[in-house]
């Protein structure tokens, strides 16, 4: 899906950007050779396509950050394509989002309040991969749609998440395959079509609100060489009636299975 625009002289806005017909305005970044995709409050579409590439009089430029929408009530509909490498501050703040895709895996950078108290309904991954895509607590997403369990598990640092899809299945049933030594923090963080949880026997950590409000999950086992079970890693999972703890256990944190 991703796409180049072409850019002219006609689509220049007189304060150094070019706007394309969705109200988009493109900048030229700092290098000279990369540019930047802008959103503003008068973008004039509800489903938004942010070019790879634009093409600005001739010359071709790769799109490698996003920045703006932010409060924006038109938008219902985000697509960031692959060569995206930093995704701005507040870029979708406030916003109800249908979806939001995320195409690729070369982003090295989402800044700060990224996502600050949107609601999005869909959120679709495709390669992406890396640390604490979105701040903890901050925005509420229906669904997460990943493609692989690999890159689930790459994602450290999600937000709460009610549904996750793997390549289109809902998971209710997941099994954590051999050689994972430790699950990320916040790892299934209000997810509520877990139900069951296989841990493999490599396992040795299962960080901070790994589990937190999994209301559904009545089954996970503990097996013997994990070490350490985070800070409320299973606060709030009211259907886990019961766990058995292996001796090789050396560390419960605070509020682990509280509630």
């Amino acid at each position: 899906m991703d796409i180049r625009i072409e850019l002219n002289h006609t689509h220049y806005d007189g304060e150094g950007g070019w706007r394309s017909t969705d109200g988009v305005i493109y900048t030229i970044n700092k290098d000279g050779i990369t540019a930047c995709a802008n959103g503003n409050k008068d973008i004039t579409e509800s489903n938004i396509v942010v070019a790879n590439e634009v093409a600005i009089d001739g010359e071709v430029y790769p799109v490698t950050q996003v920045r703006g929408f932010y409060f924006s009530e038109i938008l219902k509909s985000l697509y960031l394509p692959t060569n995206i490498k930093v995704i701005g501050g507040q870029i979708c703040e406030e916003c109800h989002l249908e979806c939001l895709t995320i195409q690729g895996g070369s982003i090295e950078e989402i800044e700060a309040y990224a996502f600050y108290h949107a609601k999005i309904k869909k959120l679709i991954l495709k390669g992406y991969r890396g640390e604490h895509f979105l701040e903890y607590n901050s925005v509420t997403i229906d669904s997460l749609y990943c493609e692989s369990l690999e890159s689930l598990l790459s994602i450290n640092g999600k937000a709460a998440a009610k549904n996750i899809y793997i390549n289109g299945v809902l998971v209710e049933e997941l099994v954590i395959p051999e050689g994972v030594t430790e699950i990320p923090v916040s790892f299934l963080c209000g997810c509520e079509s877990i139900k069951t949880v296989v841990l493999p026997s490599t396992i040795k950590t299962i960080n901070g609100h790994a589990f937190e409000s999994c209301k559904n999950l009545s089954s996970i086992n503990l097996p013997e060489g994990l070490e350490k079970i985070g800070y409320a890693a299973f606060i709030r999972c009211s259907s886990l009636n019961n766990v058995e703890l292996p001796k090789s256990i050396s560390e419960i944190s605070d509020l682990a299975f509280a509630d």
